[in-house]
Parts: C-alpha cells; sequence; structure tokens
C-alpha cells in the first residue's frame, strides 16, 4: 500500500480482493486501495464518497459496499 494510514476500514472485492479504504494521517481520506493476490501487490480502488477514518464496512448483496460512521 503506497501510503502509512492508520484506522482505515476494511471490505473485500466481488473477486475476493482485500480494499483499504479511508483513514487518518493519509493525504487524501477518501483513497482507496485493492490487493490483488495474483499480482501480488496494491493499486487505485473506487474512492469513498466522503473520506472516513474510524468508520465501519459491511459488503452488500448486490456486490457493492456501505462504509458508515467514523469520522
Amino acid at each position: 500500500m503506497p501510503e502509512d494510514a492508520d484506522f482505515m476500514v476494511g471490505v473485500t472485492d466481488s473477486q475476493g480482493n482485500p480494499m483499504a479504504c479511508g483513514g487518518n494521517n493519509i493525504l487524501d481520506p477518501s483513497t482507496c486501495y485493492r490487493y490483488s493476490f495474483d499480482d501480488e501487490s496494491w493499486s487505485d480502488g473506487p474512492s469513498l464518497l466522503e473520506g472516513r477514518a474510524f468508520a465501519s464496512s459491511a459488503r452488500l448483496s448486490d456486490g457493492s459496499y456501505w462504509v458508515t460512521g467514523g469520522s
């Protein structure tokens, strides 16, 4: 992951790859990163509508994810 952030929220994409979003001590707290097991590397993922740290997340049945709470 390119940045040293803490208090990020984790979700998985539709292929089961982990994503880390938001966080504290990060330039853009709306940023998400996706890890590819195939490439063994992190890349930019979709952005949050609003940057967050200390949040919670859930993956919904339609494949989207919901990030809520935090600051």
